[in-house]
């Protein structure tokens, strides 16, 4: 993981947590910071690099490289996860 943070009840409001990671570090550790702050109505964020196939612009070939990649974890009561139940990849 590369970045971690916490944010409250609405995207609009200012973030609880924020940190970023350099190295990365092991998701475990990523969780494990942000695990005092678990509330129902909170959203928490971390970002990776993940090895994905990618076609490169005017490449034949996909290559394996590191992309980034956001997950996006929403408490039962945040406003974002009352509109939506649905999971969403950036």
């Amino acid at each position: 993981m590369t970045y971690s943070a916490i944010q409250p009840v609405s995207w609009n409001e200012p973030t609880i947590f924020e940190r970023r990671y350099r190295p990365g570090v092991a998701p475990e550790e990523a969780v494990a910071e942000v695990a005092e702050f678990l509330h129902d109505d909170y959203a928490y964020v971390f970002e990776a690099y993940w090895d994905l196939w990618t076609p490169p612009e005017g490449a034949d070939k996909w290559v394996l490289e590191p992309s980034l990649v956001r997950l996006t974890a929403q408490g039962m009561e945040s406003k974002s996860a009352q509109r939506s139940r649905v999971a969403t990849f950036n």
